[in-house]
């Protein structure tokens, strides 16, 4: 031992209380048996570094108050080129903190010696290791990836924020990867919180949506792009929904029932998917969005335009919920509610009288009439000053009624001759339906 510890130094640094640069071990030439080697513990310190300050810790072990301590900084070595940056400085007990301002010392490396006095009684120390000083540092690029989320379905928006003090304005480079796919971007977006957390304005944010990026899980990575090198702001895991998705554009009444319409479409693949109709919980029809929709190719490019649906569905009169299920086309099991709409579905027939003129003792009437909850004729009845005098029904097409009019039927006209006296009467006249009758108006002719 007396080889490597020196007794008579003052200042004990490193392993045995000196400063060793390098060790060497040899078990296999240490001349005792019985000896047994172990290594308990190994550190590599680095230098301690400041940039234009440093916080010096430091410790009175037998504290008592009125202790003071004067700091010190040697400039190369322990010892030399001895400079005072601290006196008198009241000491509290437990750890102390000074910060030491390199002002007008050069840069380079500085041992930190610390007197303590305490009336006649003194004491002091040495650092256990040098510090690295050097002016007040350039401002470092820094930023942050702040998180991820599905944007309709196939976007992926990622957020966060970056500042490169080297670009100008501080606006940095940023390029993200989804699964290796990636894209340059500028942080220039605003964010409040990071100006006002750092004082460097708030236009420093990054917000985008990757489009097309299909379901399943997707790792994110951003990065801080510099000259110098680039700088990694994190990954995060984002599991994208791949599920159908579409919409129940309209539910309207038709002959029997009611017809459905809206669009359908699976993520995972372009090929048209079968969609499902519900009226009251119950299954009722099926058939496959390959109808053209140029609107949804639009909103959804890479997914084709056949993806719309029109299907009729047969109700009872009344009110009825009708639901539609777009029907998972990769993963079967796998569908999805597209939307539900509540409906009556008519049950009246009804039309219009257009025309009811007297001529003398000729009453003559014209007008149309459908039955919704049949296709055939319509009939009609009319009624003179409260008397049945005509009964009749639909027998002449409306090309009028039937562009107007959703609903299938062999005839929609009428017309009606009825001999009267020759004085003012009550007229009036009714659709008369398969389920249900109705007015179609009342006139004094």
């Amino acid at each position: 031992s007396t080889a490597i510890v020196d007794a008579g130094t003052p200042t004990k640094i490193g392993w045995a209380g000196q400063l060793i640069s390098s060790l060497r071990f040899d078990p296999n030439e240490d001349p005792s048996l019985a000896r047994t080697w172990r290594i308990d513990d190994i550190r590599l310190a680095e230098d301690d570094r400041g940039a234009g300050s440093f916080a010096v810790k430091y410790r009175d072990n037998n504290w008592a108050p009125g202790t003071v301590a004067d700091i010190y900084v040697d400039r190369g070595a322990p010892g030399q080129n001895r400079t005072a940056v601290g006196s008198g400085i009241a000491v509290d007990q437990g750890v102390n903190q000074f910060s030491w301002s390199l002002a007008g010392l050069p840069e380079g490396t500085y041992w930190v010696f610390v007197a303590m006095r305490r009336g006649g009684v003194s004491s002091s120390a040495l650092s256990t290791g040098p510090v690295q000083m050097t002016g007040v540092a350039a401002p470092q690029p820094q930023g942050r990836f702040d998180a991820t989320a599905q944007v309709g379905p196939d976007g992926m928006e990622v957020r966060g924020w970056a500042i490169d003090p080297a670009n100008s304005g501080g606006t940095a480079d940023v390029h993200v990867y989804v699964d290796g796919r990636g894209v340059a971007l500028k942080a220039d977006t605003s964010r409040p919180d990071v100006g006002s957390a750092l004082g460097a304005g708030d236009k420093h944010g990054f917000d985008y949506t990757m489009p097309g990026v299909g379901g399943g899980p997707h790792t994110v990575c951003a990065y801080l792009v510099r000259s110098a090198g680039n700088r990694p702001l994190g990954c995060q895991s984002q599991a994208m929904a791949a599920d159908p998705i579409g919409s129940v554009d309209a539910v309207t009444n038709v002959t029997g029932g009611v017809r459905v319409a809206g669009w359908s479409l699976d993520r995972s693949t372009s090929a048209p998917i079968d969609v499902h109709v519900y009226v009251d919980g119950r299954p009722a029809a099926a058939t496959t969005a390959r109808e053209n929709r140029p609107d949804v190719a639009a909103v959804f490019p890479g997914y084709l335009a056949d993806h719309g649906f029109t299907i009729g569905v047969s109700t009872a009169a009344g009110s009825h919920s009708v639901c539609a299920y777009g029907i998972d086309g990769v993963a079967p099991g796998v569908n999805t509610l597209i939307g539900c709409r509540t409906v009556t579905a008519l049950s009246a027939a009804f039309g219009s009288l257009d025309t009811a003129s007297r001529s003398g003792t000729l009453l003559s009437l014209a007008g149309w009439a459908m039955d919704p909850r049949s296709a055939g004729a319509t009939g009609v009845h009319v009624y003179v000053d409260g008397v049945g005098r005509w009964i009749g029904a639909t027998s002449s097409v409306r090309p009028d009624v039937l562009a107007a009019v959703p609903f299938r039927s062999s005839s929609q006209g009428f017309s009606a001759a009825v001999r009267v006296t020759d004085e003012p009467h009550r007229v009036c006249v009714y659709a008369v339906g398969s389920v249900a009758n109705s007015l179609l108006d009342c006139r004094t002719v």
